[in-house]
């Protein structure tokens, strides 16, 4: 028998059973073949009336085992929906909010894990006198800390993954991305331990009913094995008196906890699971003079956990005038894609930034993360990178596009995915009506970049910044991004992008990165003919038309922090070279090299 034949048949067995046994707790008069009032002779054996004989006062044990199902069921699953929900509400706090509020949450939960649960569940039963609905609550609240421990774990996770740096530069907030996007993709693991709580919460209490400590008006299975033992079924030969209950609870329990592992087990497979020299176009059609975006010294810095601090940039100064479009260029680990993100207040929460970033009379260094919600999306988006699990893999792509005009613009859902349709048309991807359905699996890398292009216009943010938008896309696609980018209006853009070409079609200015410092700002036309800084023209040299051996990427930290990092490289380095060099106005551009310093 082949595997899927196997995975199939094990989820249907134990939903065979279970139905069977719902069946018999929602409709027990239906399947009762005799009603629990009627009495006949006491410890009668099987026979056709009574298929499981009588107990000590002659009620009849099937119709006894079938109501009985109702509390036991009924016990097991607000059990397990109280643990599940109140661990997956402090595994989602914990997990998505970190900081003081996951210490403290984690060191409640490690208290919980460390008490011993079936005793203290005895102990409270015991001492409050609880009913079916009390049982159920203690047994809940002595259960969450697991799920929450599991929860936790899996929304850090998805925390870092792009699809929620997506969700949060659009400006949602946490409960909105808690709830819409990362609760979603959980959904299967929250529902497979919730199953298995229900298995452990149906034998804590049938141990508790056996001790006699279950509420005397409602009888469950654990309640039927305790009148049995107490009742002299041994001794009268009832003997499926207490083994009837036995092998209930136990299939039960067993069918819980099988369809709880299959689907832990789905979840985890589930989880398993360059261009031509681009031509100079004409510029922005209005670039004002006026500074719209100016950063003054910005400095990052990212605690490792080994204590040591890495430098990911480094006293950057930039201006960007109202409606310009700037492309800032430079090789891997130099920057560029911080660079972007402090911008945007996505940076983890290892990052200490200094320095100040004004945008619109506001020093972002500044802005809460309120601020930064009411800031992006309406006023600034951020296009990530379209790798990996940059769209949220269990929504339709046509929803996700949408979702900033409906948060934002405050549309109702109908217009927010015609003007969905709209924007995914204007990025190339047809049919759009029919590919707003699809979910992001069933779009190529490509798609996938003008998807996330799509869901950053939408809001009309007047500051966009792009990270990579011609990533994954092939030279058709890539001009059309082009003329999509050349003819957005009273736009300021930053983009960053290892496209040489792109970025002299697209840019007004050319900003270079290096060692996470910008080494040179210059015309996209000067930068082109005549650049300036040394690893800028070797930058340019690099480029495979000109047939040249590439450089690899380094890390800036290797170096030393006050000299030029690229003096290890540089043809034309002298000792000076050893001291970081200040930038230099060169009548209008600006280049952070010794050899142009007066």
């Amino acid at each position: 028998m082949t595997g899927p034949c196997l995975k199939r048949i094990s989820v249907g067995v134990p939903v065979l059973v279970l139905s069977v046994l719902l069946s018999a707790a929602l409709f027990p008069w239906l399947l009762a073949p005799i009603s629990p009032g009627t009495l006949d002779s006491p410890y009668l054996q099987p026979d056709a009336r009574h298929l499981l004989g009588t107990d000590s006062i002659g009620q009849d044990l099937l119709s006894e085992l079938i109501y009985s199902a109702r509390i036991s069921l009924c016990v097991a699953f607000l059990a397990s929906f109280a643990a599940t929900f109140l661990g997956t509400l402090v595994g989602m706090v914990s997990g998505y909010c970190e900081g003081a509020w996951d210490q403290w949450l984690m060191r409640v939960t490690d208290v919980f894990l460390l008490v011993p649960a079936l005793p203290l569940i005895i102990l409270l039963t015991a001492y409050m006198d609880a009913g079916v609905l009390g049982i159920a609550l203690v047994i809940g609240v002595t259960a969450w800390p697991a799920t929450a421990r599991v929860v936790r774990a899996n929304v850090r996770q998805e925390r870092g993954k792009n699809y929620i740096r997506s969700a949060q530069a659009f400006g949602a907030g946490n409960l909105y991305v808690m709830t819409v996007h990362i609760l979603p993709n959980i959904s299967q693991l929250v529902l497979a331990k919730g199953t298995l709580v229900a298995a452990s919460a149906m034998v804590a209490e049938a141990g508790v009913s056996f001790l006699g400590l279950g509420d005397p008006n409602y009888k469950s299975w654990g309640a039927m094995l305790h009148e049995a033992f107490t009742g002299g079924g041994l001794l009268n030969g009832a003997y499926l008196w207490y083994m009837s209950p036995i092998v209930c609870i136990s299939l039960t329990v067993l069918c819980l906890t099988l369809l709880g592992q299959r689907w832990i087990e789905a979840d985890e497979e589930d989880t398993l699971v360059v261009g031509a020299r681009g031509k100079d176009v004409p510029r922005s059609s209005f670039p004002h003079k006026t500074p719209r975006l100016r950063v003054k010294g910005l400095s990052v810095d990212f605690l490792k956990r080994d204590g040591t601090v890495f430098r990911a940039l480094d006293q950057l100064e930039m201006t960007v005038n109202g409606n310009e479009r700037l492309a800032v260029v430079g090789e891997t680990g130099s920057g560029k894609s911080v660079l972007l993100l402090a911008l945007m207040g996505l940076l983890p929460r290892n990052a200490a930034v200094t320095g100040e970033i004004l945008y619109g009379g506001m020093n972002l260094c500044a802005l809460s993360e309120k601020g930064f919600q009411r800031l992006r999306g309406k006023h600034a988006a951020y296009v990530p990178q379209g790798a990996g699990q940059a769209l949220n893999p269990m929504m339709r792509v046509g929803s996700q596009v949408a979702e900033p005009a409906r948060v934002h613009l405050k549309m109702p859902k109908d217009r927010a995915m015609g003007l969905a349709v709209e924007m995914l048309a204007k990025m190339g991807i047809f049919p759009a009506h029919r590919r707003i359905g699809e979910y992001p699996h069933q779009y190529s890398g490509g798609m996938i970049q003008r998807a996330l292009t799509a869901m950053g216009l939408i809001s009309g943010a007047s500051l966009i910044l792009l990270d990579e938008p011609t990533k994954g896309l092939d030279p058709r696609s890539r001009d059309h991004m082009l003329r999509v980018l050349k003819g957005l209006e009273q736009k300021t853009i930053v983009m960053v992008t290892h496209d040489l070409a792109f970025a002299q079609g697209f840019a007004d200015r050319i900003g270079v990165m290096l060692g996470a410092r910008l080494v040179e700002m210059a015309d996209t036309a000067g930068f082109f003919k005549r650049p300036l800084h040394p690893y800028a023209r070797a930058l340019l040299k690099a480029q495979p038309r000109q047939g040249l051996q590439g450089m690899g990427p380094y890390h800036h930290q290797f170096f030393h922090p006050e000299g030029c990092p690229f003096s290890a490289r540089c043809e034309t380095a002298f000792s000076k070279c050893r001291v970081m060099p200040p930038m230099t106005d060169m009548g209008g551009r600006f280049v952070r090299c010794w050899r142009h310093v007066a």
